[in-house]
């Protein structure tokens, strides 16, 4: 197998497609991401046929900025680690802190990636008593992990963190040769609503705002300027007394006082009176 770091990246290389990167994603890429960007890429430009990355470039500046070829950078180099029922802290809140407090639930679920934190929210949703109905949108900027989100087929072992009850009530096991795999069943998949959305779009296609926004392990990848831009924007969504969950290595310090922490980086939102900064 020939290996992903055949081709080498010079510092102009690596500086003209992470500005390219941060312009299209706000995703900022340090010099530390180097070998990243190379093992992403590498492929693309094996299959492009094309001798290094100052032709890639050159290749990109040949099409016009709708072009698919910068959709497919984009997928390639974003980031899309995710872990059924991960931190469960924070579903656990939503389920005895939220929950209770109202009649109709809007939740979205940003930067999903393939799905596994969506389907966590919707089998937890499912499963609340009393049941309380509930609106689940999920969004990524990447097509490719949305693909596998909307497929909803997963390898049993990344399955592992859902209990059998729950296992065989919302996933069908593959046989044949989708022996391994098991797939959502219609009252899971029913219940999510997937778009792509980039997050750096100055308005989002939402018409309506939410209870409860699912933002985690996105803001490190962002510089602080991206990062406050992102808040602003965000804070449009939000509910007054709505909720913004980060990840666990997130944090809002530096970046907006329109939130109140309650811990285990979930925050609070506080709309700010009118004439306030």
């Amino acid at each position: 197998m020939e290996s992903a770091l055949t081709f080498q990246i010079t510092d102009k290389e690596f500086d003209a497609i992470a500005r390219l990167v941060y312009q299209r994603a706000g995703i900022h890429l340090t010099s530390v991401k180097k070998n990243l960007v190379v093992s992403r890429l590498s492929r693309r430009l094996r299959t492009l046929d094309l001798p290094d990355f100052t032709a890639y470039l050159e290749h990109l500046g040949r099409l016009p900025e709708s072009d698919p070829e910068y959709e497919e950078l984009i997928n390639r180099i974003s980031t899309n680690k995710t872990d059924f029922f991960r931190e469960p802290v924070h579903i656990d809140f939503v389920r005895e802190k939220i929950l209770p407090t109202v009649k109709h639930l809007d939740l979205w679920s940003a930067a999903c990636s393939s799905g596994e934190e969506p389907y966590s929210l919707a089998i937890m949703l499912q499963e609340a008593q009393p049941f309380v109905p509930f609106t689940l949108t999920a969004s990524d900027i990447s097509t490719k992990v949305l693909g596998e989100a909307q497929e909803g087929l997963y390898e049993l072992e990344k399955l592992a963190p859902v209990s059998k009850p729950l296992l065989a009530k919302y996933f069908l096991k593959g046989t044949g040769r989708w022996e391994g795999y098991a797939k959502v069943k219609p009252i899971l998949s029913q219940s999510v609503h997937f778009r792509q959305v980039n997050l750096m779009d100055a308005k989002l296609p939402f018409s309506a705002s939410f209870d409860v926004i699912f933002l985690r392990n996105v803001l490190i990848y962002f510089d602080r300027p991206t990062k406050q831009a992102l808040l602003s924007r965000l804070e449009s969504y939000l509910k007054p007394g709505g909720h913004l969950l980060l990840g666990l290595s997130d944090s809002l310090i530096g970046v907006s006082d329109h939130f109140t922490a309650l811990g285990h980086s979930i925050y609070r939102f506080e709309r700010p009176r009118r004439g306030a900064p």
